[in-house]
């Protein structure tokens, strides 16, 4: 079996590291990962309410120089959905909050709090 060093000071180990045992490695089998998509909450035998679970990246051209994106949730849509949820993860480190269209209503206190850009 071909092996491939993973460490030119280490030549004798190569990478995937549990083909080093003698005789092989067994089969690993199927693995399965899962990963949580949306919450659906069940008004009636109806109606439902559906909440996305799933984490919004920016793609490399929005955003920019914005540390935290705000959308409103219905007309935009950013990492988080208000203005406290933005304050709160750049409260110690400082940053820019950029707001995206939409309506945003919020009784923040940026009090005491400094490098705290907001701009939309």
């Amino acid at each position: 079996m071909l092996g491939v060093a993973a460490r030119p000071s280490t030549p004798d180990k190569f990478v995937p590291w549990n083909l080093d045992t003698i005789g092989g490695v067994p089969p690993h089998g199927p693995r399965r990962f899962y990963a949580p998509l949306a919450l659906v909450r069940w008004i009636s035998p109806v109606t439902s309410m559906v909440d996305d679970a799933r984490a919004r990246m920016r793609t490399l051209c929005e955003g920019g120089c914005c540390t935290v994106t705000v959308g409103d949730g219905k007309e935009s849509h950013g990492q988080v959905h208000t203005l406290e949820e933005a304050i709160t993860l750049i409260r110690t480190t400082g940053g820019k909050i950029c707001v995206l269209p939409g309506v945003h209503e919020t009784t923040a206190v940026l009090d005491g709090l400094s490098d705290i850009v907001i701009e939309g």
